[in-house]
């Protein structure tokens, strides 16, 4: 499935150097022998905006630390996130609960979620 221009946009590298230079988001990393396989991306100190693992790395617990460790340096009372939907079961195991209806654009199906500590 090709991605939409509004998805595949966010994943580029001027995306990326955008958010890691923006004051808006914080940006967090995880390297294996210098090679990052893991980031994750909050918007605005508490809304999750990008989350990925190397395929080869999940299941090694990767999210869960990157999750952990932002935490930490984002406090918020409520953390929010749109899920795709294959990674709903997920953010459950981090504490997140379904909130509203879940949604479509363009083909990318999406579930709002949230985290209230």
């Amino acid at each position: 499935m090709e991605l939409p221009n509004w998805f595949a946009e966010t994943l580029t590298t001027e995306a990326f150097l955008s958010r890691i230079q923006s004051d808006e988001y914080l940006n967090f990393v995880y390297e294996v022998q210098g090679e990052v396989v893991g980031y994750l991306a909050l918007k605005g100190n508490s809304h999750l905006y990008h989350l990925f693992v190397s395929e080869s790395y999940q299941g090694k617990g990767i999210s869960r630390c990157l999750w952990s460790h932002a935490i930490t340096k984002c406090i918020a009372e409520i953390y929010t996130l749109r899920s795709s939907l294959f990674a709903v079961p997920i953010y459950k195991k981090f504490g997140f609960k379904v909130v509203g209806e879940a949604g479509e654009k363009d083909g990318i199906g999406f579930q709002p979620m949230e985290l209230r500590v």
